[in-house]
């Protein structure tokens, strides 16, 4: 039997700066029956989609000359302060996934209990609290392995979200809800202009 090649995610351009890619780093908009521009965060809603590179660059470009009219031959009416909206739809959004993940049974939080659970094997995410110090963020390093490691939430977002005080340090248990969770905070992290806490400032400790 023939091996069947491995599918290739078809490329999105971005309609304000015209490079095409993933769409992993974008953000997807529908117009809806009123002309009203919505963001599409879940890439759900019907209709053609028009994408935009989450970066603040892009999304301020996209606010100074609008480019929805154009990319869905329409007239189009796009929200005011685009991107500090769709920035906060995303940190909510992964708010909203830490929590079912949660009730799922796929996080832990605080420092021993995430010992324990990388102790037995790999990390779907490791989370550490943007307003820890250099021990709490080393501590995370050693614990992510080849998991994501993100420093984008504070202590605050991280405690309410997962329903206990001054969490620090946090996993999420690798699956599905693991994959949408890193997505939307790497979009969140570069729509905000937030720093790569990843795997090369992990390299660069270990050097």
């Amino acid at each position: 039997m023939a091996r069947k090649e491995k599918q290739t995610e078809p490329e999105r351009r971005c309609i304000v700066t015209g490079a095409s890619g993933p769409r992993l780093p974008l953000v997807r908009f529908v117009l809806g029956p009123d002309g009203a521009v919505v963001p599409d965060l879940e890439e759900k809603l019907p209709g053609r989609g028009a994408w935009i590179t989450a970066s603040a660059d892009a999304f301020s470009k996209a606010e100074k000359k609008p480019p929805f009219a154009r990319a869905f031959r329409s007239s189009a009416r796009p929200p005011e302060k685009l991107g500090e909206l769709v920035t906060d739809l995303l940190l909510k959004r992964c708010m909203n996934l830490l929590g079912l993940a949660r009730s799922a049974g796929q996080v832990v939080a605080g420092y021993e209990k995430v010992r324990e659970f990388t102790d037995r094997g790999p990390a779907g995410a490791m989370l550490v609290a943007s307003d820890a110090g250099e021990t709490a963020l080393s501590r995370a390093r050693n614990m992510a392995f080849e998991a994501p490691l993100l420093t984008h939430f504070g202590r605050d977002e991280l405690s309410l979200a997962l329903g206990r005080e001054n969490v620090v340090h946090a996993a999420v248990a690798p699956g599905r809800l693991a994959v949408k969770f890193v997505r939307d905070a790497e979009r969140y992290r570069l729509l905000a202009g937030l720093p790569d806490s990843d795997m090369s400032e992990k390299r660069n400790l270990d050097d």
